[in-house]
């Protein structure tokens, strides 16, 4: 017994591109409001994807430091997304 396989792949309508856009927006903008401490750990590792090992390295901080950074910065964040309306996607 052989199965077809399905080949559908979802494309976004216009709507949730541009919803998606204006959040991507918002959580860049609340980004950049960070303390540099907090924002250059959070960039590393989410938009870099660097380990925390790696992060500790390349700013020369311990690796608790980059763990304690980047909580206290997905803590601004979601304070900070909520105040502006955004939503929290886990990222």
């Amino acid at each position: 017994m052989t199965q077809k396989s399905s080949k559908h792949t979802y494309t976004p309508s216009a709507e949730e591109r541009i919803l998606v856009f204006e959040e991507d927006k918002e959580l860049h903008q609340a980004i950049l409001q960070l303390d540099e401490k907090y924002r250059h750990p959070i960039v590393l590792f989410y938009f870099h994807e660097l380990t925390y090992e790696q992060i500790a390295d390349v700013l020369n901080i311990s690796l608790s430091s980059v763990k304690t950074r980047l909580l206290r910065a997905k803590e601004q964040l979601k304070r900070e997304l909520s105040k502006i309306g955004g939503t929290n996607n886990g990222r």
